[in-house]
């Protein structure tokens, strides 16, 4: 369930950051805004976790999704988002609303709100988030950066 969560607040993080990050569309053909660019389907590809302990390089694990594990999050103009995650076993969907403060995406909801830093790109964004935490005296930091790329 962590990992689900993570997953959610990545994506949501990601996506509210390029919305957030806004530029101006001049008559000129200036670039579109972050929010412009999000709305849509995206799915999870590629899920990169990178491990240090007490400061030290640990591991590096890298995930591929395929049609056996699906993550899409749909980011509606009304500023919105649907969740849905299929796995084995099951599915789970979660809906809440999105909003952007420069590169960071913050979604919110069941009560919660997350920021997660998003790189925004034509076809494809990345999510990059940290948790740390300490446990038995030691300090663990882990460092997931996740690839999302345009259905629609």
């Amino acid at each position: 369930m962590k990992k689900f969560n993570r997953v959610i607040i990545l994506t949501v993080a990601v996506l509210t950051s390029v919305f957030s990050t806004s530029c101006s569309k001049d008559d000129d053909g200036g670039a579109p805004s972050n929010e412009d660019q999000i709305i849509g389907e995206w799915i999870l590809v590629s899920e990169t976790e990178r491990v240090y302990i007490n400061g030290e390089f640990e591991e590096e694990n890298v995930y591929e999704y395929d049609e056996d594990t699906v993550h899409t999050i749909t980011f509606s103009e009304d500023g919105t988002f649907v969740f849905y995650e299929l796995y084995s076993g099951g599915s789970y969907t979660n809906e809440g609303t999105y909003r952007f403060d420069g590169d960071t995406l913050i979604t919110s909801y069941d009560d919660d709100e997350y920021e997660v830093d998003i790189e925004l790109h034509n076809n494809y964004f990345i999510v990059n988030d940290t948790d740390t935490y300490a446990e038995n005296g030691d300090s663990y930091r882990y460092e997931y950066e996740e690839r999302y790329e345009r259905v629609d």
